[in-house]
């Protein structure tokens, strides 16, 4: 009898320690100065606007290690609604890292919720150099829309590793809104601009091969 019971007590410890982990949600609660907006030479039409995460001192984004299957929670709010006709966030630098995620945002003036124009896609589904989405055309310049507040939430699917540990770092807002006052970066926004351009590259060639 014990030793049936030693039998049993082994395996339930075998199937629990090869179960797969439970996926987590992980919130985000980002800030951000819309009268501290910059510009790059490098990026024209884009003004970015820095983002701090409420839970640290320093201001950055926390380092987060991530699984496939995780859901990011990420609440953005701006101190001045801007009108833009297109908005990417940079949440993390991850140099050489890539990963495909599901990405639904939903936009805010005041309380109110508001919808995105037609010419809006839907968000980007895969990034690379820094985990990085957005939504909006900007070739449609009249197709604006006023908001100061984003909520987003993105399922992870597919990374380069089964786990990653993404870095403490700077993240910004990048949107086409030629109204943002430009102003110096930020020494530690600018190396996340730096690596997340390239993704606004892959998604903007997507984007037209879509409207193609």
């Amino acid at each position: 009898m014990n030793c049936r019971f030693a039998i049993i007590g082994g395996l339930i410890a075998f199937l629990a320690l090869a179960a797969p982990a439970t996926a987590a949600t992980i919130s985000y609660d980002l800030t951000g100065d819309t009268t501290a907006a910059y510009t790059d030479p490098g990026s024209p039409g884009i003004a970015f606007i820095d983002l701090a995460d409420t839970s640290t001192v320093s201001g950055q984004v926390p380092s987060q290690v991530i699984r496939v299957g995780d859901t990011l929670h990420i609440t953005i709010s701006l101190n001045h609604p801007i009108s833009p006709t297109e908005a990417f966030l940079f949440l993390h630098k991850a140099p050489g890292l890539a990963f495909g995620f599901d990405a639904s945002m939903s936009f805010f003036n005041g309380a109110t919720e508001v919808f995105a124009p037609g010419s809006w896609l839907t968000p980007s589904t895969g990034s690379s150099e820094a985990l990085a989405f957005g939504i909006g055309n900007h070739t449609f310049e009249s197709d604006t829309l006023t908001f100061d507040k984003i909520i987003a939430n993105v399922v992870i699917n597919v990374m380069t590793r089964p786990t990653l540990i993404l870095p403490e770092t700077w993240s910004n807002l990048a949107v086409y809104d030629p109204n943002l006052v430009a102003t110096t970066p930020l020494p530690g926004a600018l190396l996340l601009m730096m690596t997340g351009l390239g993704g606004l590259g892959v998604v903007a060639r997507r984007k037209r091969g879509a409207a193609v």
